[in-house]
């Protein structure tokens, strides 16, 4: 084997190793997720939760619930205290 002949192989390696590193990268910037969309799927979460368990009530619940804490309806800790609201009162029920 030659000088030049090794040095291409070294070379196609080095490229190889160069473009997988890449690709790697790509993808695990893709898996991450970000707070805003983190925020957002707890979010849809808590309402469909809302909805499984109170129905139509579900809007009006979430509405005493925020006047009661004085925030707004899409803020997490308001969804959360209704869902609560909404598990005990399907509680009471039963």
């Amino acid at each position: 084997m030659t000088l030049w002949t090794l040095l291409a192989w070294i070379a196609v390696a080095l490229i190889a190793v160069v473009a997988a590193v890449f690709v790697w990268r790509r993808v695990g910037r893709r898996t991450k997720e970000t707070p805003t969309v983190a925020l957002v799927r707890r979010r849809r979460e808590l309402q469909s939760q809302l909805q499984s368990l109170a129905g139509d009530e579900g809007g009006g619940i979430l509405k005493q619930e925020a006047q009661r804490m004085r925030a707004s309806p899409t803020e997490l800790q308001v969804l959360e205290a209704a869902v609560a609201r909404a598990q005990r009162l399907a509680s009471d029920r039963r």
